[in-house]
């Protein structure tokens, strides 16, 4: 057995053999933390256990796996929504607090009180689409059509192997510019200028 330490100073035991410290109450942790975001090592942390160990349950505890999967799961669909909210624009109710100023008149005209109160007023907020989230999800779902920049690979060396040139069209700039860039291989003349 080794002793590895955490970020916050205790000791864990990594065993070879069987992980510690299993209960009945790792799965709905293991969907908690997922949820919240936790990497595996920072879930080994809040666990108590070893990175190797939470390695070992998700190959072993069916349970465990599939409440880790299902909490980020969860986790991904709600920003996932909320992103395509913003991408949309979206509305929900609200209320907004106003100071009311109230008078109180006599007979005569004549205020013989006066105060504040609050006056809650009833509103629906509305947010506007916003164009980046939008062409987020765009270049997510619809990457040939919505992408920046598209790669390509190519699986195979390719040589380029010419022969000859026709320079005869070139003017004598665009010959020494060919040179300068390290085209002596095209074997332009070193003057400059053309031999026809």
């Amino acid at each position: 057995m080794t002793r590895t330490k955490f970020s916050n100073g205790k000791k864990a035991m990594k065993r070879t053999k069987k992980p510690v410290k299993w209960n009945t109450k790792r799965p709905q942790q293991a969907f908690d933390y997922a949820f919240l975001g936790a990497t595996d090592d920072r879930m080994a942390e809040l666990m108590d256990v070893s990175v190797q160990t939470i390695d070992y349950w998700k190959r072993t505890k069916p349970e465990f796996k599939r409440m880790l999967d299902k909490g980020r799961g969860q986790a991904n669909a709600r920003v996932a929504r909320s992103l395509y909210e913003v991408a949309i624009g979206y509305s929900h109710p609200d209320t907004v607090i106003l100071s009311n100023r109230v008078k109180i008149y006599d007979e005569n005209g004549r205020v013989v009180e006066e105060h504040t109160e609050p006056l809650i007023v009833p509103i629906i907020k509305y947010y506007k689409p916003d164009a980046w989230a939008a062409l987020k999800i765009l270049t997510i779902k619809e990457r040939i059509l919505w992408a920046d920049v598209q790669k390509t690979e190519l699986t195979s060396n390719i040589n380029l192997n010419i022969k000859k040139i026709d320079f005869a069209a070139f003017s004598d700039e665009e010959l020494r510019s060919l040179k300068n860039m390290g085209m002596k291989q095209l074997q332009i003349p070193e003057d400059g200028t053309r031999s026809n």
